[in-house]
């Protein structure tokens, strides 16, 4: 599973120079997928995971677990998973207006600012912890 992040978020960035409305909701769409999928492989390399309402969607639950991360995590991970849950929510939200809003108009800024949000997080992902890397600098 390790490419298809990567994979998907190479086809989110094709699809968002395209001019057609469809591939710009497309690129929305598949950023976001990326995102949630590096996410998820992320908050496995952490030594456990968060807190939950099982009973909600399996996006909704790593949204939860990643806001609010288990003791066993380090304050660097802590803080570096409450940020990029921020990342993700924001994320998710384009998301749901690209998928569900289909009157809501999709501008090339909409697109540029998920795709840029996305390469974020991706990059914030590499790895769990690095004494480099700041709250501030994650939840830009």
């Amino acid at each position: 599973m390790s490419n298809k992040p990567s994979a998907w978020h190479r086809l989110a960035r094709e699809l968002g120079c395209r001019s057609d409305e469809a591939s710009q909701r497309a690129s929305i769409n598949r950023a976001y997928y990326a995102s949630y999928h590096r996410c998820l492989a992320w908050e496995g390399r952490l030594p456990a995971r968060g807190s939950c309402d099982p009973l909600s969607g399996v996006h909704a639950q790593l949204l939860s677990r990643l806001r609010h991360p288990d003791q066993a995590c380090s304050a660097v991970e802590s803080e570096r998973s409450v940020a990029i849950s921020k990342l993700l929510r924001q994320q998710r939200e384009l998301r749901a207006i690209a998928d569900y809003e289909l009157d809501a108009p999709i501008s090339k800024a909409l697109v540029d600012k998920q795709l840029k949000a996305a390469h974020q997080l991706m990059t914030d992902c590499e790895e769990v912890t690095s004494p480099s890397l700041t709250p501030q600098r994650l939840t830009r």
